[in-house]
């Protein structure tokens, strides 16, 4: 989905996305990939419910969302600095001391 997106095949996106969901069903879909799947299809309510739940749930690949290149479009979303920001604040004073202060 990622891919489809960043080169703007929407329609491919929202495919491979609506594939990530469907798996949901049957099997464990990390929210930040939905998230990320989410944003380049289009959808960036879903995708930031999405990396909001991840988050949530203590998906520790979130801490790495500013990192992956295929998540661009997850992090071009008004709402996204935000969650970002209190992700970092969270490493910081969290005991695993992934980031400096």
């Amino acid at each position: 989905a990622c891919a489809h997106g960043a080169v703007g095949n929407i329609e491919m996106a929202r495919r491979r996305y609506q594939e990530l969901l469907d798996r949901v069903e049957i099997e464990y879909v990390q929210d930040i990939c939905l998230a990320g799947a989410a944003a380049a299809a289009g959808f960036p309510d879903k995708a930031l419910e999405h990396a909001r739940r991840g988050y949530e749930e203590g998906d520790f690949l979130i801490y790495f969302a500013n990192g992956f290149g295929s998540w661009i479009k997850l992090r071009e979303l008004a709402g996204y600095q935000e969650l970002w920001d209190q992700w970092r604040a969270s490493m910081v004073s969290s005991e695993i001391g992934l980031l400096e202060p």
